[in-house]
């Protein structure tokens, strides 16, 4: 069996282990041989025995009441153990922002039991000052509600500073209510999300009326409240209404403190989906420039590689859908693989696929069309309408007609088809029927004015056009 102990226990690095052992050793209990016992099992990949069997394997006595509660207590003690280290390494690996604010926060407590207010004051009041700075306001009251408390304790109030204390607080307040306008329009953006969401399958779906705080936003302006308000509008309205908040916001953030948590993860996705947007809505130049400021955002951050997979598969394939195709085809080859463990994995599987057709590989394509994964219908005449592809440039003209006449056939092409790949059937059946260069031309050229007028929509499906249209350019059939 597994429980807590052993599944945290799992997660800790070799050096990690060594560590904990050698921290348990030096009790004279039974904490030690119970973790080095929990480990080889992991390492093992085995299950924990049962109780029963841990009795007599590592307490030599058999199984008691008494034993199942002193087991359980010290798969306790392991687990707490394992925890501290977790969070130490987790504290020192220096990712995050909130580790050096909870530092300070420590160091003032520090200071405090200690019993120098000096060097508390002088901390404490940095920290405020970067932290409003910053625009952290919720870390700001933290610091702020600690200040205040061991102020009054060491610096008791005398009727000559009343007046300066009373009106110190009434100055607070202005951080105190855009703490709270921050903290209410994350909600606000969580909330719009998740409207969105029920609203794919629920399109008249009536939300509960949200509250109001219109005049405290006005009389309390800064600039990542303007940008959180623009966030919710990226959630509902048109692709049209969308893109345009998305720029909106996009401008916003080049107004918010650089000192800001999260500044640059916004930015990634405010990014990568502006850059969607304007491509899929005939703006790719734009979209190819937000792109590129993307690409020098996360070669200056140290990004979680689980935030950029929809971005890296959104380059790739606009690229290729607008035509850039050596650009598209080396960003492929150079980050697919790494995104195969990803939520994208099997899109970017089905990627690479099609840039070994574009680069006339039909064996390899055939070879990498993936196979360990769930296909759903409609992934069932993808991979279909692929392997005609492949038959196709091996010039097996019989397997290509035969594969086209049982897509027709099949039920999932008549549940699952769309106008593309109909149209798409359609020309390499012309294709392959055709006699003469002036009928490949006169399907290229017509082939050609289609694909263009489905790129200025958001056609989802216009990778197989894409990949015709590019084979029968390099053929010349198209001018």
């Amino acid at each position: 069996m597994k429980g807590k102990c052993y599944s945290q226990l799992s997660l800790l690095t070799p050096a990690e282990k060594k560590t904990l052992l050698r921290q348990l050793d030096t009790r004279k209990d039974h904490l030690g041989q119970l973790a080095a016992y929990i480990l080889r099992c992991i390492d093992k990949d085995q299950p924990l025995p049962a109780n029963e069997d841990l009795a007599l394997r590592i307490y030599r006595t058999p199984y008691t009441r008494r034993i199942e509660d002193l087991i359980r207590s010290d798969q306790r003690h392991i687990s707490e153990q394992a925890e501290r280290l977790l969070i130490q390494r987790e504290a020192e690996s220096g990712r995050h922002y909130i580790t050096a604010v909870y530092d300070s926060y420590h160091l003032c407590l520090a200071y405090i039991s200690r019993g120098d207010f000096d060097l508390f004051r002088q901390e404490a009041e940095a920290a405020l000052g970067r932290l409003e700075a910053a625009q952290d306001f919720a870390s700001y009251i933290l610091f702020y509600n600690l200040y205040k408390e061991y102020s009054n304790r060491w610096e008791p109030t005398t009727r000559d500073n009343y007046e300066q204390l009373y009106n110190e607080l009434i100055d607070r307040e202005g951080i105190i209510i855009r703490s709270f306008l921050q903290q209410w329009h994350i909600h606000q953006t969580r909330r719009a999300f998740a409207l969105s969401n029920v609203r794919i399958y629920r399109p008249d779906y009536e939300p509960a009326e949200t509250r109001s705080f219109r005049e405290l936003e006005q009389a309390y302006p800064f600039p990542m409240l303007d940008f959180l308000m623009t966030k919710a509008e990226t959630y509902s309205g048109t692709i049209e209404q969308r893109k345009e908040a998305l720029k909106k916001m996009y401008t916003q953030l080049q107004q918010v403190s650089e000192g800001y948590p999260g500044l640059a993860q916004e930015r990634l996705t405010n990014g990568v989906n502006l850059f969607t947007l304007c491509c899929i809505t005939s703006e790719e130049e734009r979209g190819f420039a937000v792109a590129a400021e993307v690409l020098d955002l996360i070669a200056a951050n140290d990004f979680d590689k689980r935030l950029l997979h929809i971005f890296y598969f959104n380059l790739c394939s606009m690229k290729l859908r607008y035509g850039y195709i050596e650009e598209g085809l080396a960003l492929v080859r150079a980050y697919a693989e790494q995104f195969y463990s990803s939520p994208y994995g099997t899109r970017f599987r089905f990627l690479r696929v099609y840039q070994l057709l574009f680069d006339g590989q039909p064996e390899e394509a055939y070879a990498a069309i993936p196979s360990d994964f769930s296909a759903s219908p409609e992934d069932r005449l993808y991979i279909k309408l692929i392997e005609t592809i492949v038959f196709f440039l091996r010039e097996d003209i019989d397997l290509v007609l035969a594969n086209l006449r049982n897509i027709r056939q099949n039920t999932d092409y008549n549940e699952f088809s769309n106008p593309t790949y109909e149209y798409f059937a359609r020309c390499l059946q012309r294709l392959v029927n055709a006699t003469a260069r002036a009928e490949r031309h006169e399907i290229a050229t017509e082939l050609r004015s289609y694909y263009e007028e489905q790129r200025q929509t958001p056609n989802p499906y216009l990778l197989p056009i894409v990949w015709l249209d590019h084979y029968l350019r390099g053929r010349g059939h198209s001018s």
